[in-house]
């Protein structure tokens, strides 16, 4: 094999590695470029999700029950952080029902007694000799 040859079967097999090299970086481009579409779709509903979820703290429909619930975890949480306070409150209003139940059964039970002490008068007018 001469000089010639060998620069010939040497540039033969540069051509034809260099063909596939490019085979190859086609196809690493191809599917960059399909990686890259698939991306650039995927940040912009990114961008529409980020954009929705700021607006969402201004336009959200479920304010005023949040609020509520708010209201009334903050009840809650007042009486888990002072159950003393709390049970005392309660304790005052049972206490105070129950004294305004004897106040008023003492009240009828008086009212009772009045009325059968007239009834008693009247039986004993009508029984005893009447006066003229």
């Amino acid at each position: 094999m001469n000089n010639a040859e060998l620069k010939e079967y040497l540039s033969d097999k540069i051509d034809t590695n260099h063909k596939h090299t490019f085979l190859l970086l086609e196809a690493i481009r191809e599917q960059t470029t399909k990686t890259n579409g698939r991306v650039n779709t995927m940040e912009v509903k990114l961008w529409e999700v980020v954009r929705d979820e700021a607006s969402h703290v201004i336009n959200c429909p479920n304010v005023p029950l949040i609020k509520a619930l708010q209201d009334e975890n903050q009840e809650i949480r007042i009486i888990k952080k002072y159950p003393k306070v709390a049970l005392g409150i309660l304790v005052f209003f049972v206490v105070g029902a129950l004294f305004a139940v004897y106040l008023g059964y003492s009240r009828v039970d008086n009212e009772l007694d009045t009325i059968k002490a007239r009834q008693g008068l009247i039986l004993n007018e009508k029984t005893s000799p009447m006066k003229k």
